[in-house]
């Protein structure tokens, strides 16, 4: 009940919160890179906020989200959005195939680091065949990682690693206190594209 209770207060406090700031990069990226029919897959999309904003330039958005009450809040804020769709569902276990642009704002990191790295595999294969990423990761010094081993938590090593073979057009590190919550948080932020392969001339 205690849990409800905290994801309620959080969804609430998101709902008419304006667009983050990951989503406004990962457009800008978007736009540059990707043809006019953009489908933009937000997985963890919360209450929706990114959701609307993508739904006002790409040509489908599709919102996902295990949580309930996300669920019902993303479904309001969207109501009328012809080419908006909210699922309920665990993003783990699906399909990235059709996506141009996968984006994860502060949700990947939730999953434990078996389920991250399986999931993570199938949005490398994405970006390889020409999707982009943005998303949060959560870094070692990150506040929760004594408390949370239901979390992934990585390294700079780790992520660098990770991401040795993409492009990396955004790549903003965050540690900070938040006075609201009294939480440290240590946040890698990305967005990410396949490297551009030479021309033959």
């Amino acid at each position: 009940m205690k849990q409800i209770g905290r994801w309620l207060r959080y969804h609430l406090h998101t709902f008419l919160k304006p667009p983050s700031n990951l989503a406004r990069v990962a457009l800008d990226f978007a736009n540059q890179e990707l043809p006019q029919k953009l489908f933009v897959l937000d997985i963890g999309c919360g209450s929706g906020r990114d959701v609307v904003f993508f739904s006002d330039f790409a040509e489908r958005v599709q919102g996902i989200d295990s949580n309930t009450i996300a669920f019902y809040l993303a479904r309001l804020r969207t109501f009328g959005r012809e080419n908006v769709a909210i699922k309920k569902a665990d993003f783990s276990n699906i399909s990235f195939d059709k996506a141009s642009l996968i984006h994860a704002n502060m949700s990947l990191f939730f999953l434990p680091e078996k389920v991250f790295l399986r999931t993570w595999e199938k949005i490398i294969l994405s970006v390889e065949n020409g999707a982009i990423f943005s998303g949060h990761f959560l870094g070692e010094r990150n506040e929760w990682r004594v408390c949370r081993q239901d979390m992934t938590f990585l390294s700079i090593d780790r992520l660098k690693e990770m991401l040795g073979n993409l492009q990396i057009y955004h790549f903003h590190e965050i540690y900070r206190f938040d006075k609201r919550k009294h939480r440290f948080w240590h946040i890698y932020e990305v967005v990410l594209a396949r490297k551009q392969r030479p021309s033959i001339a």
